[in-house]
């Protein structure tokens, strides 16, 4: 409504100088009057108007939002990528802190484990070369006694006879 009042406004003022150029007093009414008839016709149509204010408000959209949306937009998303990087990294490094924490914790159990049986199988080699000792007294003995006995079985052979 603004721009057709606008059209039948300039077509007024156009016809009041000429009229007044013309017939002064009479002649600005009667200008006036042409004039603002004519700027409605001749002016532009409802539609080209329309379709004008459309195109100067999406183009007025479409700067506002390349120049402040848009890069507020860009710059929340940046943000939060960022905030998620960083989530995401200390999440990881505690994850490899406790990772590393039960690798040691396991490292020394096998460690002391390591060192119970290096234990035992010192303990047992011990056992083993005990028992091989007693074995060689045990034998040598068993001999001591079979040779002891053949001895006396031969007196007494000797003997007797």
């Amino acid at each position: 409504m603004a721009i057709s009042s606008t059209a039948h406004g300039l077509g007024a003022g156009a016809g009041v100088a000429i009229g007044t150029l013309i017939a002064p007093g009479i002649g600005t009414i009667i200008g006036g009057a042409i004039g603002w008839l004519l700027g409605s016709i001749f002016g532009p149509s409802l539609d080209e108007i329309k379709s004008k204010v459309y195109q100067e408000i999406a183009d007025n959209f479409d700067h506002y939002f390349t120049t402040s949306i848009l890069p507020a937009i860009n710059r929340e998303i940046y943000s939060c990528r960022d905030t998620l990087y960083n989530a995401a990294g200390n999440i990881i490094a505690e994850y490899l802190r406790r990772y590393e924490l039960v690798v040691k914790n396991l490292i020394a159990e096998h460690e002391r484990t390591k060192y119970e049986v290096e234990s035992y199988i010192k303990g047992a080699d011990e056992v083993i070369r005990d028992l091989k000792e007693r074995r060689m007294v045990l034998e040598k003995l068993v001999l001591d006694i079979g040779n002891k006995k053949d001895a006396v079985c031969n007196c007494e052979v000797e003997s007797m006879a």
